[in-house]
């Protein structure tokens, strides 16, 4: 297995790591829980830049690596909804993963024409969105926890009240630009959406 491939595979075990740091009642665990995301982050920019660097794309990276990333950015967004007081609301993850699920199910329709539906530049601004509202939502929880044991530090709370903010504007951004990146490639694609064969 070449090295893109094995950050994609280590990915997907973080994955499993990030979740359940998520979900454990501990002290600083939604700290930990940002530094695994953001180095699940970090593998996933570098497995794609190595693979088209060394020219080893793959058929397994090919699927893996999608597959990983939605993976990983579903069951964060599956795991926010479940909490009160952050700007991730059930039908917000609702959303997302079902773009991802109709975008996925056009793709297999159109792979048995042997036709390969690219990633369009709204759909990688999307991403992008994601994992930025996943960071700072990450970021306001980890401030809580930080400001809870460490009160005197002042300016910690001015910190936790903007990563709240920035977090509502880039949650609904995401759900926004998640709509109209699903909305552009299922109508550019309609043709495999109606097709009857």
């Amino acid at each position: 297995m070449n090295l893109p491939n094995k950050l994609t595979m280590i990915r997907l075990w973080i994955t499993i790591v990030l979740i359940i740091f998520l979900s454990m009642e501990l002290s600083f665990s939604y700290t930990i829980a940002l530094f695994i995301f953001v180095f699940a982050s970090i593998t996933d920019y570098y497995d794609g830049k190595i693979a088209r660097a060394r020219k080893i794309i793959t058929t397994f990276g090919r699927f893996w690596d999608p597959l990983a990333d939605k993976i990983l950015i579903c069951s964060v967004f599956v795991f926010f909804a479940s909490l009160k007081g952050i700007p991730v609301k059930p039908w917000m993850s609702i959303v997302i993963i079902s773009r991802e699920f109709l975008v996925t199910g056009l793709r297999l329709i159109a792979a048995k024409d042997n036709v390969i539906i690219s990633a369009d530049p709204s759909g990688k601004i999307k991403t992008v969105f994601q994992v930025f509202t996943i960071i700072m939502i990450l970021s306001a929880l980890s401030l809580n926890e930080v400001s809870a044991s460490a009160t005197w530090l002042g300016r910690v709370f001015r910190l936790e009240e903007f990563a709240v903010i920035t977090s509502s504007i880039l949650t609904w951004s995401t759900v926004l630009l998640t709509l109209l990146s699903g909305a552009i490639i299922l109508w550019r694609n309609r043709m495999y959406l109606f097709d009857q064969r």
